[in-house]
């Protein structure tokens, strides 16, 4: 569920908080949140959506309690690539609308019960809310177009978006939000010195093809994960890695590793399709990622990794959930000697055992099972000076 949080200068607010109106939605995947979080301006309510869960849920779960509010403006804070949105483990797009259909019809039924509620410092009045969305390169050409249209039409929200890097103008974004459903008034969800500060940027990249190259192109509208990965290495900031094109059908898809490891040097969210439509194969050959150099925010969510393993080096930091990985013969399945984090994540059936731990580990609602070895501990290995926490009665250690 969204967790309400209210920055301290809202605490004293003279006008009622069931007269005000704009909230504001951040996914948890965003780098930094927490900066936007605490920057929004005055009278503003903020919901952060736990990118563990479907956002377009919980969005519609906290509009649903608010239908008596003055709702002026609803801001979605997310990453997000050309007629797409990151919301949770979700996705909105244009291959997902008629899908989120009927929740996005409450939304509509909720900005037009909202805006029809009357307000005792003016008068009562009928508006159209505005949806603002932060997210890089959403309203980008044909498919940007077509998606801002659709969500409109589908809303009845006027919506403005971005068809530009959004956030830190050092590395290329601002925050004009200049696609515009329609002519209408917009005032940003965050202060000046707020968006001056913010040292990042919602880039997404998005994986549309299954093989495991890359060409060196970055422009061929074909990127693989490989690519992916090296192009967020090489890239300042926090970066994404969604998944596009032939991964929104319900086929599942296996990328299988013909070549080196994975391997992530810089901060990077890889925003998976579920372990039961996504995986990631190192045919026991290979290890499958490798978190390693400055990569001390990096975090796996939805990927199932099979037939291979997951190496973090020491200093760097990997949080893993909702994924699963199993089968590797070759090794452990996760070998950690940095600061590892498993959230909704089973790890089994690896014949070298499960886990091997020479750094600080945390288990969240995790399975560790049906895993072997010859000796040290089939499923977690803890070395002398290790940490190990288990941190729910849900967790399974077998």
């Amino acid at each position: 569920m969204a967790t309400l949080h209210t920055p301290h200068f809202q605490l004293n607010s003279v006008i009622p908080t069931s007269y005000t109106h704009s909230l504001v939605f951040i996914d948890a995947a965003v780098e930094d949140y927490q900066s936007l979080v605490n920057g929004v301006i005055s009278h503003t309510k903020v919901f952060v959506i736990d990118s563990t869960k479907n956002g377009v849920e919980q969005i519609t779960e906290i509009l649903a309690t608010r239908a008596d509010q003055n709702l002026k403006s609803i801001h979605i804070v997310c990453h997000g690539t050309p007629g797409n949105l990151q919301l949770g483990n979700a996705y909105l797009g244009l291959d997902t609308l008629e899908y989120h259909s009927q929740q996005l019809q409450q939304w509509q039924k909720i900005f037009s019960t909202s805006s029809k509620t009357d307000n005792p410092l003016t008068s009562t009045t009928t508006s159209i809310a505005n949806l603002l969305i932060y997210g890089c390169n959403v309203a980008f050409g044909d498919v940007g177009a077509e998606f801002i249209a659709k969500l409109h039409q589908l809303t009845g929200a006027n919506i403005a978006a971005s068809g530009q890097l959004i956030g830190s103008a050092a590395l290329g974004g601002n925050w004009e939000l200049e696609v515009r459903t329609a002519q209408m008034e917009v005032t940003l969800a965050f202060a000046e010195t707020t968006r001056k500060a913010y040292a990042e940027v919602l880039t997404t990249f998005t994986v549309n093809d299954t093989v495991d190259t890359d060409d060196g192109n970055a422009n061929n509208c074909i990127t693989t994960l490989r690519e992916a990965i090296d192009l967020a290495n090489a890239t300042a900031g926090d970066d994404a890695i969604a998944f596009g094109g032939i991964f929104t059908d319900t086929t599942p898809d296996t990328i299988t590793l013909t070549s080196d490891p994975l391997t992530i040097t810089d901060d990077v969210s890889i925003l998976g399709t579920g372990t039961s439509n996504l995986n990631v194969s190192g045919k026991n050959a290979s290890t499958v990622f490798e978190i390693s150099g400055l990569a001390t925010g990096v975090s796996i969510n939805g990927v199932a990794i099979a037939s291979g393993a997951i190496k973090v080096d020491r200093n760097s930091i990997l949080n893993l959930a909702n994924s699963s990985v199993s089968g590797n013969t070759a090794g452990s399945g996760i070998s950690n000697s940095g600061i590892l984090s498993l959230a909704n994540t089973s790890v089994f059936g690896n014949t070298q055992g499960g886990i091997s731990n020479g750094g600080s580990l945390s288990l969240n609602n995790s399975s560790v099972y049906g895993n072997t070895a010859l000796q040290d501990g089939g499923g977690i290995y803890n070395s002398r000076f290790a940490h190990f926490f288990w941190s729910s009665r849900n967790c399974r250690k077998i």
